[in-house]
């Protein structure tokens, strides 16, 4: 049984949202570490999202994850919540650590809280420090399959709590469910044509266009019959058709 850093696990939930694994983001992610103090189980942030096999670990109900993959998966949502749209924003960008505790502290505010705003340089000297909970190697290995393939949009929808983590990824459930995507793509692309062409024919400025081009046609073909009377040439559709 081993232990994640707040830097290993930090980087973990940053491959798993997609954002730049650098110092500087790394950091901002042990900072709440820092801040938070004691922390639940796989649980750097503290989140009291409840997910299946969690437990409590204080009153205030924040949750000791049994896995580092699931603990990894309860933040990204947890992140994903519509009050963190500006922390996730700085962490995408890997904007200032200053502006990251800015948003922090509106977060911890929205709810009531006051956050302590550690030092970017304590949040660096926190990255050996370890993360409550212990995990297997089996364990520590499952959780960055989660975030590897999260990232590549292949992981378990963030707003479902308590999909089996990672084996669900691999399950024949959810193959099964990619094989009936895969058959009904097809369809899918007729029905997208179709709506297109839809688009195309009921809307009012393509049919402008083609009424421009065809009076446009139409004035040219006027003036050839005017240059040719002009001549003395008496011109017919028929001749000009043969």
């Amino acid at each position: 049984m081993s232990q994640l850093t707040y830097a290993q696990y930090s980087t973990l939930v940053l491959e798993a949202i997609g954002a730049p694994v650098t110092q500087n983001n790394i950091s901002k992610l042990s900072a709440v570490g820092v801040a938070e103090g004691k922390h639940g189980n796989f649980n750097i942030m503290n989140w009291v999202l409840k997910a299946v096999g969690s437990t409590d670990f204080n009153s205030i109900g924040v949750q000791n994850y049994p896995n580092p993959a699931l603990g990894v998966q309860m933040t990204v949502q947890g992140l994903n919540q519509a009050n963190m749209a500006a922390v996730k924003s700085n962490l995408l960008n890997d904007a200032s650590f200053n502006d990251f505790t800015m948003s922090m502290a509106q977060f911890y505010s929205s709810w009531g809280g006051h956050y302590p705003a550690p030092s970017q340089q304590s949040a660096i000297n926190a990255f050996d420090q370890p993360l409550e909970g212990n995990a297997t190697d089996s364990q520590l290995q499952d959780a960055t399959t989660y975030a590897t393939k999260y990232a590549h949009g292949q992981g378990p929808s963030t707003d479902q709590v308590g999909n089996p983590l990672p084996g669900a990824l691999d399950s024949g459930i959810t193959k099964g469910v990619d094989a009936v995507g895969n058959l009904l793509n097809p369809f899918k692309n007729i029905l997208d044509a179709v709506t297109t062409i839809w688009g195309a024919l009921t809307n009012a400025q393509n049919w402008i266009n083609i009424a421009k081009v065809l009076g446009g046609g139409a004035l040219v073909i006027m003036g050839l019959f005017m240059f040719a009377s002009s001549l003395g040439v008496n011109p017919s559709i028929s001749k000009m058709m043969a």
